[in-house]
């Protein structure tokens, strides 16, 4: 078993060195879809089901006997919605085909025959926490219920003539896993997952087979596969509203005539009637209203600190009061951290301080929602991380409108 999660692990491993040059970081937001496609191996526990006697077995000339479920190997996939920036629900689905053996001891040693085999329809419903939603190399952890089906049971060799019925079973499942992107849409994926799975089995027959009578109970079969898998996938994101995109297409194609028929002071292809930012610097992008989509506004933290400084709180007030003014404006509040402690930290660290910005433009009267906090960590340095001056850079909030559509 170990051999086979260290295995896991360096294909993980292996996948992130293919993917760490392509790659500086990926965006997964609330209301995404992730999908992934692959293969899984699925390799139960050996024995299922441990000295099991029957009148059978001993014609067979065996004492005692252990049930095996070899592994297999079967295509899988998860679907994958965001509930959350970090919290996402995933469904598995794999359809795999188990032989089933029975390991003899007898007199005469000990042998294994092949008694049957059996579909497996193993769907697993998962919650999964998404340590780095916004970065290239995204780990996770899982836990969530598996129900299982056992379909088109067969039975050959000594019980060759018999039914094997193996019953439904429902039990928890946990995972780890890590998506490697290589660019906004498309990564690749490896998981381990371990699904604690048992089963009740039975044998009936239409006729007293050697002994066996027309039925035995064979007891609780454990079969708690351990999962792995490898997969390709692609993340859909939900569409952005269509308005804010076209905005600044339009207002470009109607600046010729617009200017020819109204009064432009600033230049900017809004008229004036309309201008809602009067002195937009020239050459700016703007929205329909007149006003600039490329503005950021930036604080600054201590070191370790989320703690808004008074000059910031003098910035803030005058955002606020503008944003009251603009209520049409929306963005997001980007925080970022400089490189010292962990990674993991400082991802925590990043969204304190953003939310710390947003928190403080609700209190003056900014309404919920029109800002956006989100947290970067240390992975988007602006400044030289090496120098005390260029790690005060980087230890910042950002603010910047995104309800312009993309720049150019």
């Amino acid at each position: 078993m170990s051999s086979r999660i260290l295995n896991s692990l360096a294909a993980t491993a292996a996948l992130a060195a293919l993917a760490a040059p392509l790659a500086a970081h990926a965006e997964i937001e609330q209301g995404d879809w992730l999908f992934r496609l692959g293969v899984s191996g699925i390799y139960p526990e050996s024995p299922s089901l441990k000295g099991y006697n029957s009148p059978l077995l001993t014609t067979l000339g065996a004492t005692n006997t252990n049930i095996q479920v070899d592994s297999a190997w079967t295509v899988s996939g998860t679907a994958e919605y965001m509930l959350s920036d970090h919290l996402g629900t995933e469904l598995l689905a794999a359809y795999p085909n188990h032989t089933i053996k029975l390991q003899t001891f007898g007199p005469e040693g000990g042998q294994t025959n092949k008694v049957g085999s059996t579909y497996v329809l193993p769907p697993t419903l998962s919650l999964n926490w998404h340590f780095l939603p916004h970065y290239w190399i995204n780990p996770y952890l899982g836990v969530g219920i598996n129900y299982t089906f056992f379909i088109n049971a067969k039975t050959n060799g000594p019980l060759d003539g018999t039914t094997l019925h193996l019953g439904n079973s429902v039990g928890v499942a946990g995972q780890a896993g890590v998506d490697v992107f290589f660019n906004n849409h498309w990564f690749v994926n490896a998981n381990v997952r371990y699904i604690h799975l048992t089963t009740s089995a039975n044998i009936t027959s239409p006729n007293n087979i050697e002994g066996l009578g027309y039925g035995a109970d064979l007891g609780t079969v454990n079969i708690n596969p351990w999962v792995y898998g490898l997969h390709v996938g692609y993340k859909w994101g939900h569409p952005a509203p269509a308005a804010p995109v076209a905005a600044a297409p339009v207002a470009a194609v109607a600046a010729a005539p617009v200017a020819a028929k109204c009064k432009d002071s600033d230049g900017d292809g809004v008229c004036d009637d309309v201008d809602r930012c009067p002195n937009t610097p020239k050459g700016d992008r703007v929205g329909p209203n007149g006003c600039s989509c490329d503005v950021t506004i930036r604080t600054h933290f201590a070191f370790d600190s989320a703690e808004l400084t008074a000059e910031d709180k003098a910035t803030l007030d005058n955002v606020a009061k503008r944003l009251q003014e603009l209520e049409f404006v929306g963005g997001e509040a980007d925080g970022h951290t400089d490189n010292i402690g962990k990674a993991d930290y400082n991802q925590k660290l990043s969204e304190r301080r953003a939310q710390a910005v947003v928190d403080y433009l609700a209190s003056r009267g900014v309404a919920q929602g029109r800002i956006k906090a989100r947290g970067f960590g240390e992975t988007r340095p602006l400044a030289d991380n090496s120098t005390e001056e260029g790690r005060a850079t980087n230890r910042r909030v950002t603010i910047r409108r995104t309800d312009c559509g993309p720049a150019p």
